[in-house]
């Protein structure tokens, strides 16, 4: 059943998944392959769900649970907060060919350390826990952001959101003019 619904990720593109009801315009490229795999749907469902539980309702394996829990180190938290899909998609891969397993010097942190150290180089700041309340927009123009503790900061070149377009349109505030479409992710 795993191998069924890791295809299906493959069908799709990762960055096309949702969990709001978008994902079907979003994922109708993986149509042809949901025509010819028809077991996926009932198991559907699962993809969009939290990795932890698919796991419960299909691996029975207790090493095999604690190895695919292992993996979700990938998405950067645990199975309950981890979207299958890209569980089943990172999964999928060690199977290729040529596939190999790489771990950075110093462990997956040094990751972090290496592009802070990267970030500060070029003048730039670390702030940790520094939630977004408002995308700061002047002339049409991206020009900073408001923190929830009320702090500014402004940007030199742009700012850049990390979040998902829905929720990067909402910090935007209700004045700035947007395309039709996108207006509507704001509700």
């Amino acid at each position: 059943r795993l191998k069924t619904l890791g295809g299906s990720t493959t069908a799709v593109s990762l960055l096309n998944l949702r969990q709001d009801a978008g994902f079907l315009a979003t994922t109708a490229g993986s149509l042809p392959f949901v025509l010819t795999h028809p077991d996926v749907f009932a198991d559907l469902p699962l993809t969009f769900d939290s990795l932890h539980k698919t796991v419960d309702e299909i691996v029975t394996v207790p090493f095999l649970r604690n190895f695919i829990d292992t993996m979700c180190i990938f998405c950067g938290f645990p199975a309950k907060g981890a979207m299958t899909a890209h569980m089943l998609y990172i999964l999928e891969r060690f199977f290729e060919e040529s596939a190999c397993y790489a771990v950075p010097i110093g462990g997956t942190c040094e990751m972090g350390n290496t592009l802070q150290r990267g970030l500060e180089k070029f003048g730039g700041k670390l702030q940790l826990n520094a939630h977004v309340d408002e995308i700061l927009v002047e002339d049409g123009r991206a020009v900073g952001v408001r923190l929830k503790n009320g702090n500014v900061v402004t940007a030199r070149k742009a700012v850049v959101s990390n979040a998902t377009p829905f929720d990067t349109v909402k910090m935007l505030g209700e004045e700035q003019e947007l395309p039709k479409g996108v207006a509507k992710w704001r509700s």
